[in-house]
């Protein structure tokens, strides 16, 4: 049975070669497929005052059957 582990530590170059290589493509698919994979669906996206933005989504919410249950106020507001 074929082991990395066992592998990269038996071949010093290749350890050297492959694990710098797996990284590099690893963060480059990350990078790429950050703008697609968001753990978040992105419905709109509008400017203006924060307090009013928030006023005006509750609303929204509520005028489609969605109760608001709570709500976060951050202390540097």
């Amino acid at each position: 049975m074929f082991n990395v582990k066992n592998a990269l530590r038996s071949s010093s170059t290749l350890g050297k070669v492959l694990m710098p290589a797996i990284v590099m493509a690893s963060v480059s698919i990350y990078a790429r497929a950050q703008d697609q994979l968001r753990p978040f669906e992105l419905a709109y996206t509008t400017s203006g005052n924060m307090a009013d933005v928030a006023a005006q989504i509750k609303q929204k919410l509520a005028a489609n059957g969605f109760e608001v249950v709570g709500s976060y106020a951050p202390l540097y507001q």
